[in-house]
């Protein structure tokens, strides 16, 4: 391919012998909500370069977002949905924070950040994770964990179990060579996190600089992503894993070319299923949006159906809220995020 301009674009999931009828179902059908375009909405100005977003909702309260920014002071920021626009809401020091998780465990609910380095040079590199106060309406310090160098934190629920994850860039433990770079998967417990059993990971790839991953359903199936930064080479391909309950293992389901792939968003649109990519190398950025037919058919393929310029793109967010749905990025190159809003017939 050729590298022109920073640009994303957005993959469908179908048969490769039918993309064309693949594209023109997904854009041009006008029997269902469909992806058109997107609107320059928001420029949010940030006080540091952003490598992560986390959305999220709290009853009563509303949305959020959670930026994860580099620079150690004034740290990183949560703001809050305010009347079509992200409004600062409450500042959290952090250590050249890579990424934020929020999740719940019974009525509790949780925010973890990833820090990637310690608060002074050669001490603990510890990474935090925070209650939501109903009574002080912030988040306040809960638990801290021992971590390297983490990237990116990955919640999810298999057989009624919660389970938090952690990426580590480097220091850990190797699964027999199927996973280069150690990933910890603790328990979530209603008062404690708390190490459990490995899950493990069959295949023969081997990740490298690993800089974040994406739980997600499909039908009946899961499957986790993995972003492969870099190997020696950018030009390197991300993995998706697909749940074998069978096994109780991720199994290699597909392989995808990147180039320093930083984040992955899986989004809906309509019946419509969406898997974005953000790549970060070379300025040229792009994002893989996968969709998925009714009913799972022939071979699971990647193609892509759309493209938008970005810059220093390092994650992807899709939401909804009452006046629409839209797409936000962070940018790790400059102090700017910013927020599309989708055109949607």
């Amino acid at each position: 391919y050729q590298r022109v301009i920073p640009w994303c674009f957005m993959i469908t999931m179908k048969n490769p012998a039918e993309v064309s009828a693949t594209l023109f179902n997904a854009i041009q059908s006008t029997e269902k909500d469909r992806l058109d375009y997107v609107d320059d909405y928001q420029d949010l100005y940030t006080t540091s370069e952003t490598l992560d977003i986390e959305l999220f909702q709290i009853p009563s309260v509303g949305l959020f977002a959670a930026m994860a920014h580099r620079a150690n002071k004034p740290g990183s920021a949560i703001y809050r949905w305010n009347h079509g626009h992200f409004q600062l809401y409450q500042n959290i020091s952090t250590f050249k924070a890579q990424a934020w998780k929020q999740f719940t465990v019974g009525r509790k609910m949780f925010l973890a950040v990833s820090n990637s380095v310690g608060p002074a040079d050669g001490e603990r590199e510890l990474s935090v994770i925070y209650r939501w106060s109903n009574k002080r309406l912030k988040f306040v310090r809960y638990q801290t964990l021992e971590t390297h160098s983490a990237r990116d934190w990955e919640a999810f629920h298999i057989n009624n179990e919660a389970f938090l994850a952690v990426a580590n860039h480097r220091t850990g433990w190797s699964n027999n060579g199927a996973l280069g770079l150690n990933q910890v998967f603790p328990r979530c417990l209603a008062r404690l996190i708390h190490n459990c059993p490995r899950i493990l990971f069959n295949g023969s790839h081997i990740m490298s600089f690993q800089a974040h991953m994406t739980f997600f359903d499909l039908f009946i199936t899961k499957y986790l992503t993995f972003e492969d930064t870099f190997n020696g080479n950018h030009n390197i391909d991300s993995v998706v894993y697909k749940w074998n309950p069978g096994t109780k293992t991720f199994e290699v389901n597909q392989t995808i070319s990147t180039s320093g792939a930083y984040d992955w968003e899986f989004f809906t649109v309509g019946p419509y299923h969406f898997l974005a990519v953000a790549n970060a190398f070379d300025d040229f950025f792009f994002s893989l949006i996968v969709f998925v037919p009714d009913r799972w058919q022939g071979y699971e393929g990647f193609v892509p159906v759309h493209w938008l310029p970005t810059i220093g793109c390092s994650d992807w967010e899709f939401f909804t809220s009452a006046e629409g749905s839209y797409l936000m990025y962070s940018s790790a190159k400059t102090p700017l995020s910013k927020v599309f809003k989708l055109r949607i017939h």
